[in-house]
């Protein structure tokens, strides 16, 4: 079994594709932060400090490179509601915490998603509640209602899925087998909903087609690739100094190979580079279809890559993994995206 002191500090996977950041990005830093920390979520000066270290207004520039202004805002606040609301989870999963806490926390969570968060739904979980109320009334004002159905849809599944890690770890204790941890890991890790940002910060709702079998093949390898790159680059932040989440797939194969960690993780990066091809060859499949030259499902596809190249770097470089408090990019001049680049016109 592999020993803390194995676990590696620095950039463990790289992302195939070329990263671009969004103008806007330096724009809404500094009052994005003034505004979260004013939230008074964050009492003490340690927490603040984490918060602004984890610089979550990067992850949605980088991720959704294209937003305008107001969605790059709207994407960066709810993103950073789910992060941080996911942490709140895991600190009082089985055996941590207190677990009558996380049963709150999941339930009144999927009690204003499944409401869209009506007056008193966004009060039944007081702590984020309240913050995903606001923004949610924000994106009503321009996401079409089935995107923003199939949001909430996918929040709830995500939900659902943090307590079916419950009741896998409470029947069966720790994982053994990879296939059963990928396939629980499919609506816990959250990334369905990743995938509904791309289509708002594109402009785009592809309700019509989404479950489509050759789109539906794109989607579900992207959701392999970020399970497996998400376990990779987190390593350090799970495992580091403090560190005790051990679900992990890195630790997972460690511990059902009987292999060292650096042996384990060779394993999930070659787990991850085949992945990456599968997602290239359906991709190529996709795009010799008639709904693959569709010019919204083209921008989607593309911006599956951004959110790749953009969230692997952001977790590489923020305080959030490195346990630092700066990020590298802030002294480095970012290669950036034209907003109008990848968005389809409106009207």
């Amino acid at each position: 079994m592999f020993s803390r002191e194995e676990v590696p500090q620095g950039v463990l996977l790289r992302s195939p594709y070329p990263m671009r950041v969004s103008p806007h990005y330096g724009e809404i830093r500094r009052d994005w932060h003034q505004w979260f920390l004013s939230t008074e979520r964050f009492p003490t000066a340690e927490r603040q400090r984490q918060v602004v270290a984890a610089d979550y207004p990067r992850l949605g520039a980088a991720a959704w490179p294209v937003c305008d202004r107001r969605r790059l805002w709207d994407i960066t606040t709810i993103i950073a509601l789910d992060i941080e609301g996911d942490d709140d989870f895991d600190a009082n999963r089985p055996g941590f915490g207190d677990a009558d806490r996380r049963r709150a926390l999941l339930s009144g969570l999927a009690v204003g998603f499944d409401s869209g968060f009506a007056e008193r739904a966004a009060q039944a979980e007081p702590r984020w509640g309240p913050l995903f109320a606001d923004v949610w009334k924000s994106l009503s004002a321009y996401v079409p209602p089935p995107l923003l159905r199939r949001l909430a849809e996918d929040h709830l599944r995500y939900l659902e899925g943090c307590a079916r890690v419950d009741d896998h770890l409470a029947a069966h204790g720790e994982f053994t087998d990879i296939d059963d941890y990928m396939a629980i890991r499919y609506y816990s890790l959250g990334q369905r909903m990743d995938h509904r940002y791309t289509e708002i910060s594109l402009g785009i709702d592809l309700s019509d087609v989404i479950e489509e079998p050759p789109l539906k093949a794109v989607v579900d390898s992207d959701m392999r690739r970020t399970t497996i790159s998400q376990d990779v680059l987190s390593l350090y932040k799970d495992l580091g100094p403090g560190g005790d989440q051990t679900e992990n797939i890195v630790t997972l194969i460690a511990r059902t190979r009987r292999c060292a960690l650096p042996a384990a993780l060779a394993t999930a990066s070659d787990m991850f580079a085949a992945e990456v091809r599968n997602f290239d060859r359906l991709t190529e499949r996709l795009a010799r279809t008639s709904l693959g030259r569709r010019p919204d499902v083209t921008a989607f596809v593309h911006g599956l890559n951004d959110f790749c190249a953009g969230y692997m770097d952001w977790t590489t470089g923020s305080g959030r993994y490195t346990l630092r408090d700066t990020c590298p990019w802030w002294d480095t001049p970012d290669v950036t995206a034209d907003p109008a680049q990848g968005r389809l016109p409106r009207g």
